[in-house]
């Protein structure tokens, strides 16, 4: 008999076989098949230390890029403190408006010491005695 996929197959046909009827089928003879298309146990254990080899590596990666991760926030903690530099500008702008006479000296002066001591904090240098003094002189305009 041949069927629609052009392949050809032996049909058996047996009328007096009834229900609970135990049917022996002997075959006997070569297969069609080749020794190539069996499974083989060195490719499945290949197959499998491939996939072993590619979870272990993935696992590898991931791990080093949490590691970076924990490294990268505890590098760069939030801070809403200004910067040196940023202290430094306020401290001149402070300056000039106490110049063209738009703050009190009492203003001025505490203002301007608060911002001083956030900027000594902040530094990670030094200051020189005539750094201090120049900082903490300023001139008046009369």
């Amino acid at each position: 008999m041949t069927l629609q996929d052009n392949e050809s197959y032996m049909v058996y046909s047996y009328a007096d076989l009834k229900a609970g009827q135990t049917l022996d089928l002997t075959f006997a003879g070569t297969s069609a098949t080749s020794e190539n298309s069996e499974k083989n146990p060195n490719n499945l254990f290949a197959v499998g230390a491939a996939v072993l080899g590619f979870a272990v590596l993935g696992v590898g990666v991931w791990w080093w890029r949490q590691a970076d991760q924990v490294e990268e926030e505890a590098s760069d903690p939030v801070s809403n403190e200004p910067t040196f530099d940023a202290l430094i500008t306020e401290i001149a702008l402070l300056d000039e408006t106490y110049e063209q006479k738009g703050l009190s000296v009492e203003e001025y002066e505490s203002q301007r010491g608060a911002l001083l001591n956030q900027a000594k904090r902040l530094s990670s240098w030094t200051l020189s005695l005539s750094n201090i003094c120049s900082l903490l002189k300023y001139e008046r305009s009369d």
